[in-house]
């Protein structure tokens, strides 16, 4: 189980990484293609020297080392607890571990 909370946790924190990265890379493309569509004068040669200034890769690396650091896991906070009782009990087996046996369904 704890290798398993592991694991979903590592799974979700990279995703919630690749979000952020495929965000801040659509934004980058947005400028870069709004700015690509002017009409081309003599300085064409101009607003490419613009487009590499803002496409430097320190403006995505994160400065503090304490600000990439997780200090409370979302994945222990978003199970009901309700549920994670309810499924502890299926795990057992058995006729105890019948749905019906555990909501406690009581005559209307």
């Amino acid at each position: 189980k704890i290798y398993a909370l592991r694991v979903d946790s590592v799974h979700s924190e990279a995703y919630k990484v690749l979000g952020g990265i495929s965000r801040a890379g659509l934004e980058d493309q947005q400028e870069t293609s709004v700015e690509g569509d002017n009409d081309g004068d003599e300085h064409d040669n101009h607003p490419r020297k613009e487009i590499e200034k803002k496409l430097s890769p320190l403006s995505t690396l994160e400065s503090s080392f304490e600000a990439l650091n997780v200090k409370k896991f979302d994945v222990a906070f978003a199970v009901d607890p309700l549920y994670h009782q309810t499924t502890a009990q299926f795990d057992e087996g058995g006729a105890k571990g019948l749905l019906l046996n555990n909501l406690g369904v009581y005559g209307g």
